[in-house]
């Protein structure tokens, strides 16, 4: 089932938009999404859109943060499981979960959250640098109930792990 943006606050065409957000030069629309109690958040330009979790099949000899692919619109587009990615404790895909389709380093990808929240518009200037070490992170910005981490989607696949992904999908193509 696809989750229309229309549905999420901060979305739809009350808020600026019909499915996505209308921007200006100085902010930024992020989606935010949780896994366990953490919030992240994406930038919008980088999202095609939410589905509903489905079993993936699985990829064999794929990096271990990818759970296999997922069949989207006819493409199989490689699913990265976040919580092994941010060192958070595994756990079966729940059916309640959700897929973000995004694009990272021109490939499309799903990408494993307990739930999607909302959109959120960022003034461009108060989000802040990621913390050293912050291997994933693009940044962090302070809202109104606590802070957000906005996601680097580039980092989410090391270069080792994109080969390795490429050699598995190469060897599964038919």
């Amino acid at each position: 089932m696809l989750v229309d943006l229309n549905g999420l606050p901060g979305g739809g065409p009350k808020h600026g938009g019909c499915g996505r957000v209308l921007l200006q030069r100085d902010q930024i629309v992020v989606l935010v999404f949780e896994i366990e109690e953490h919030r992240y958040g994406i930038d919008t330009e980088s999202v095609h859109e939410i589905v509903r979790a489905v079993s993936p099949t699985r990829l064999p000899k794929a990096p271990d943060v990818v759970m296999g692919l997922v069949n989207v619109r006819g493409e199989a587009v490689p699913l990265i499981d976040l919580r092994l990615r941010f060192g958070l404790p595994t756990r079966a895909l729940g059916l309640h979960e959700v897929f973000v389709i995004v694009s990272a380093r021109g490939r499309r990808c799903a990408l494993r959250a307990d739930a999607v929240r909302e959109l959120e518009r960022v003034p461009r200037e108060s989000v802040s640098p990621p913390p050293p070490r912050s291997q994933y992170a693009a940044g962090t910005t302070a809202l109104a109930d606590g802070l957000l981490v906005i996601c680097d989607l580039d980092a989410f696949l090391e270069e080792a792990e994109l080969l390795r992904l490429d050699a598995a999908l190469a060897e599964a193509a038919p």
